[in-house]
């Protein structure tokens, strides 16, 4: 159970870290909605003390993790131009 809550928050993680840096600059009004529900879900994992931070940060996936969400949601083109200009 423990791997799929770290798991779980590292998906969470990573979404809020795609969200946060808002990748094509247009600040949608259901941005700040989604970051603060993500930040509250990710509150509730870590005061379970089923999953910590440290936890997340050992499993070692988030960038891989965010990688994917950027190209699954922006697209290869978008996803390569980010990373040549070393955005993510």
């Amino acid at each position: 159970m423990t791997a799929d809550l770290t798991n779980a928050a590292t998906l969470l993680t990573a979404l809020h870290e795609v969200l946060e840096r808002d990748i094509l600059d247009e600040n949608h009004m259901s941005r700040e909605p989604l970051m603060r529900y993500l930040n509250t879900q990710l509150t509730a994992l870590y005061e379970s003390g089923l999953v910590t931070p440290s936890q997340v940060a050992a499993h070692g996936t988030v960038d891989e993790m965010r990688r994917e969400l950027i190209y699954s949601l922006y697209g290869a083109d978008t996803a390569l131009e980010l990373a040549l200009a070393g955005q993510f």
